[in-house]
C-alpha cells in the first residue's frame, strides 16, 4: 500500500480550508493520487463551521464514489463483530490528538491478535506528526464496497 500524506492541516481559526486527512486516507486505500479524490476545500468558505463544510462535501464525495461503482459504509466503532472485516483496510476516525474537539482520520485494518482477540493494526496516519488518534480512540470506521452493476438500490 502506497501511503499518501495530507497536504493541509486543521486551522482552528477556520481561516484556511479544513485539513485533508480523510482525502489522504481515501487516496491511500484506493491507490490513487490525492488530486484524484474530491477535496472538501471546494465546499468551504473562510470562517465556515468545519462540520457545515463537511455536510456540503459529503454528497459530492458519494456521487464521485458511485461514478466509480464504489460505495462507502460507515459504522460506529463499538458496534458489530470485526471478524468479517479482517485484513480489510478502512478509515478509522476519532478525536485528533492535537484538538480532541475535531475528528482525525487514519488508515487501519483489523487483524487477529490471538485465537480469541481481534484488534486494529495501525497502517497510516496522514498527519506529519504520526500521532494517530487521541488515546487511539476509534469512534467510526469507514469501509469501501463495490456497487453491483454500478447501481445503488433497487
Amino acid at each position: 500500500m502506497k501511503t499518501i500524506d495530507q497536504t493541509r492541516l486543521y486551522d482552528s481559526s477556520n481561516q484556511s480550508p479544513p485539513g485533508n486527512c480523510f482525502q489522504a486516507c481515501v487516496a491511500t486505500i484506493l491507490g490513487i493520487s490525492l488530486a484524484d479524490v474530491p477535496d472538501e476545500a471546494d465546499h468551504w468558505r473562510p470562517g465556515m463551521d468545519p462540520y457545515k463544510a463537511w455536510r456540503a462535501y459529503w454528497p459530492h464525495f458519494c456521487d464521485w464514489l458511485r461514478e466509480r461503482e464504489l460505495g462507502y459504509i460507515e459504522i460506529q466503532a463499538h458496534t458489530g463483530d470485526r471478524s468479517s472485516s479482517l485484513d480489510v483496510p478502512c478509515i478509522a476516525s476519532g478525536p485528533s490528538p492535537r484538538d480532541p474537539s475535531i475528528l482525525h482520520a487514519v488508515v487501519i485494518r483489523y487483524v487477529r491478535l490471538d485465537r480469541h482477540t481481534i484488534g486494529p493494526h495501525w497502517l497510516h496516519d496522514p498527519h506529519p506528526s504520526r500521532a494517530w488518534l487521541r488515546g487511539r480512540q476509534i469512534k467510526r470506521l469507514g469501509y469501501f464496497c463495490g456497487i453491483p452493476d454500478g447501481k445503488s438500490g433497487g
